[in-house]
């Protein structure tokens, strides 16, 4: 359409023999042009984009591919410094806090120990490792109370 329409645009009797002849060019040249500017790889990434305000999940969803896309807290480098200090300061806290057995405890348990595996590996009964385990929680929640 937009070739037959540039052609009675453009078309010069003066210049051309038949409009028909001059119409056939410039509806060929068109698709041609079309042609080309679709293969073109500059447009490769408009040719297969996806909006992002469409549904996500089915036509019927209200949730869009954008509202899945909002900043989370680990993208924001003050929340990463803040919780990089509060670790800090758990571990600080926990290092003058815990007895040797405790922090012994802990960290085998931090590693994914059963009760049973670190009872053998530190030689202490099932119990006793459990009452660490309280104390530490114990210690954990009133430093986390301040």
């Amino acid at each position: 359409m937009i070739g037959l329409y540039k052609a009675v645009r453009d078309f010069d009797p003066e210049k051309h023999s038949s409009f028909r002849a001059f119409a056939d060019l410039c509806i060929n040249r068109q698709l041609i042009t079309a042609v080309k500017a679709s293969t073109r790889q500059k447009h490769k990434p408009l040719n297969n984009y996806i909006s992002l305000n469409k549904p996500a999940y089915d036509e019927d969803s209200q949730e869009t591919f954008l509202d899945n896309l909002k900043a989370t807290e680990s993208d924001n480098p003050e929340a990463m410094i803040i919780g990089r200090e509060a670790r800090e300061g758990i571990e600080e806290h926990l290092e003058k806090n815990l007895s040797r057995f405790e922090s012994i405890v802990l960290t085998l348990y931090l590693d994914k120990k059963s009760y049973s595996e670190i009872s053998k590996i530190t030689g202490k009964s099932e119990k006793s490792v459990d009452n660490a385990l309280q104390r530490v929680k114990k210690k954990l929640e009133k430093y986390l109370a301040y």
